[in-house]
């Protein structure tokens, strides 16, 4: 696997300015996916097909948080 570079880098000039300017972000564009992420999200299948009590975990009572995500 091909370690990703960042996309963007606003502080790679050295220079910095403390800026802020939150905005909402479009729900269909806030996740951009890298080259690497169908490689990922299949890794991540395999993970919790065949090795789910080990990759998974959630304590007593967390049910209703987790019906959120």
């Amino acid at each position: 696997m091909n370690i990703a570079l960042p996309r963007y880098t606003p502080y790679a000039s050295g220079q910095h300015k403390l800026s802020v300017g939150l905005q909402p972000a479009d729900p269909h564009h806030w996740f951009e996916p890298d080259h690497q992420w169908a490689e990922q999200m299949a890794n991540k299948a395999v993970l919790l097909r065949f090795r789910h009590d080990a990759v998974v975990a959630a304590l007593p009572g967390s049910g209703p948080a987790q019906e959120e995500l």
